[in-house]
């Protein structure tokens, strides 16, 4: 018997070897696979950690053409390695359909989509599906920047956005832009997220069902729903197009949202004004009085992009010390709901008034989207709320820790019309908190 711990070490091991050590690359993905669907949940969950948040996310992470061409070689053993269960009779089958017998025809398939092609200048598609990121912060660097040049490019097309309900609600006053609301099972388990490319390809046969060749067109920006553009969403592929954005690169051009641009332009034609990251909520009433900071503690199941405590306490007393008022989300899930309990509990205790001074929310992510839109600032890790805030012209500071290469500071910059004020933490070596506190302090103004 496999301590949980020891499968968790062995699962890190094989992801570092698929990463580091091509020759090795078969045995370490049958051990990740094997690990990822054991009956064992403990043992399954070290397995899945390994696959996608130790091997693939370092993958995507270092924005690396070399990394992104042996994603596809590890990736499709993992595909290859779950149709052939008893359990993967579903996605076999699809694979199958789409002519997909071989783990060297997915790679062929795979390399091929990523070149990037123009669209023919007759392009008039009637009705256009874009497949959302899944992560909040992607959709808004983005897909929201997808949506934007295609509603210029495209004035008579009607879009469908097909994305989770967080993303979806993102853009829920936009009435140019319908959603087909899919969630993609971020916590599921290996055979769960693959079967989330099925449900995707479904949602895209019944939004062109009755269109003709010519009359639509799917657009991909590395979307989970395809697991980055590997596994098709339909047949006809001359219909799709796929953005790689962990290898494009144009010079002069360094975040994400202006490289998605680039690409749109080589492959849809310029539009004007060329589009920068934006989201469009429902109207809202918000009324306050005073400076108001909106702050997101909410690190994304990644512990790595945390400032070490008393940080986070030290930086609310210091905002509420000059002046400001603050809107605090608690976050998601048990662990940040306790985290931002203490804080508030913190903050009590020396004499701030709770639901005045500092207003505390838990809520729906369009909620505390219309609360940042009324502060004066931002503050927050890297995660989806700077990128709202930066497209809402809100001022934002971006505490940025826990990167795995310097590129990922470079491409993941929140961008829009508002101030963005960056702050990195090096990896290699503790942050002094007093120092960074004072940096974050500075940079809020």
């Amino acid at each position: 018997m496999v301590s949980n711990s020891a499968a968790a070490a062995r699962a890190e091991f094989a992801a570092r070897a698929c990463l580091d050590s091509p020759g090795e690359l078969d045995e370490a993905t049958r051990l990740l696979c094997e690990l990822a669907t054991a009956p064992d949940p403990e043992l399954a969950r070290g397995g899945v950690d390994g696959i996608f948040r130790h091997a693939v996310e370092t993958m995507g992470d270092a924005f690396e053409p070399a990394l992104c061409d042996r994603y596809i070689e590890f990736f499709t053993r993992v595909v290859d390695y779950c149709r052939r269960l008893p359990q993967g009779a579903a996605l076999d089958a699809e694979l199958r359909r789409f002519g997909l017998l071989r783990r060297d025809e997915i790679v062929e398939r795979a390399r091929r989509v990523r070149r990037v092609r123009a669209a023919p200048a007759s392009l008039r598609p009637r009705k256009i599906v874009v497949l959302s990121r899944v992560t909040l912060g992607a959709d808004v660097t983005v897909t929201s920047v997808v949506l934007a040049h295609l509603l210029r490019r495209f004035p008579e097309a009607r879009l469908t956005l097909v994305a989770p309900r967080k993303s979806a609600q993102l853009f829920a006053g936009e009435s140019r832009v319908a959603t087909r609301v899919l969630e993609y099972p971020r916590g599921g388990g290996l055979l769960q997220r693959l079967e989330g490319w099925l449900a995707a390809e479904r949602a895209v046969c019944a939004e062109v069902a009755g269109l003709g060749p010519g009359e639509w067109i799917v657009v991909d920006p590395d979307s989970r729903f395809t697991q980055l553009g590997l596994l098709p969403v339909t047949v006809d592929e001359s219909q799709y197009y796929f953005f790689e954005s962990r290898s494009y690169a144009r010079p002069g051009r360094a975040t994400l949202g202006s490289l998605t641009a680039a690409w749109l332009e080589e492959v849809f034609g310029p539009v004007e004004p060329a589009p920068e990251p934006w989201i469009r909520l429902p109207p809202t009433k918000a009324r306050r009085e005073g400076r108001w900071a909106s702050l997101n503690f909410g690190v994304g199941d990644n512990p790595r992009k945390r400032v070490a405590d008393p940080f986070e306490e030290e930086l609310l007393l210091g905002l509420l010390e000059r002046g400001w008022r603050v809107f605090l989300d608690q976050g998601d899930g048990d662990e940040e709901l306790a985290r931002s309990g203490r804080l508030l509990d913190a903050l009590g205790a020396r004499g701030w008034r709770l639901g005045s001074d500092v207003v505390s929310w838990q809520g729906s992510i369009a909620g505390f989207a219309a609360l940042i839109a009324a502060s004066d600032l931002y503050i927050g890790y890297d995660s989806a709320c700077q990128h709202i805030a930066a497209a809402l012209a809100v001022k934002t500071v971006d505490i940025f820790a826990g990167f795995r290469s310097r590129r990922m500071v470079e491409r993941w910059r929140p961008a829009g019309r508002g101030e963005v004020r960056m702050v990195v933490v090096e990896p290699d070596r503790p942050p002094d908190c007093g120092r960074l506190l004072a940096q974050v302090l500075e940079a809020a103004g």
